[in-house]
């Protein structure tokens, strides 16, 4: 038996995939991604789901309130990502954001799979409904995997400044600031 090197396994596949591949900590731009898809799908359910005759208002309220924090998270998580520069604050409030739209999505996904489990012979769900479902489970599943990968491999999306300067000159010993890079201000000695 001969053993194959990477080079012969890797043979016809892109090597920009194989760069991904390689790279866990870009991960989370294909699970977005895919976010994004399913969102929409969720969006275009739920607007149809909304308009359907015969659904109770209080959970059409509920479906159509996600829809706009679906909204609000694709823009939001789509400007954080692609940014350049991002503080840990941001990539804190964007894993807890997701974090909590994972559970948002699960809470819809059993509201609406106890609506269909508990209909009659009689009364047939809509395709609505049972889309709104599905797309639910995986945004939930998709939002959680999201929460875990920022969280795993935050250092690598935020990698902390070793690049400290202490402000000795104003005074106070404990000060200290990020970078190197100088400013109008630091000429006075103030």
């Amino acid at each position: 038996m001969s053993t194959k090197t990477e080079e012969e396994k890797d043979k016809g596949v892109p090597e920009t995939l194989i760069k991904h591949a390689k790279n866990p900590s870009i991960w989370h731009r294909y699970v977005w991604a895919f976010i994004q898809i399913l969102a929409i799908g969720y969006c275009i359910a739920a607007l149809k789901l909304a308009y359907e005759k015969g659904t109770v208002a209080s959970f059409d309220f509920v479906v159509v309130w996600l829809l706009v924090l679906v909204v609000l998270l694709s823009i939001g998580g789509t400007c954080f990502l692609c940014k350049h520069k991002t503080g840990k604050l941001h990539l804190g409030i964007f894993i807890g954001v997701s974090a909590m739209m994972s559970n948002l999505m699960l809470i819809i996904s059993i509201m609406t799979g106890q609506d269909l489990a508990t209909r009659d012979a009689d009364n047939i769900p809509s395709q609505q409904e049972s889309a709104v479902a599905v797309l639910a489970v995986f945004c939930f599943l998709a939002y959680g995997i999201l929460a875990i990968l920022l969280f795993h491999f935050r250092e690598n999306i935020c990698p902390t400044s070793t690049n400290f300067v202490e402000l000795s000159h104003n005074g106070f010993d404990d000060a200290v600031t990020y970078g190197e890079e100088k400013t109008e201000f630091d000429s006075l000695n103030v």
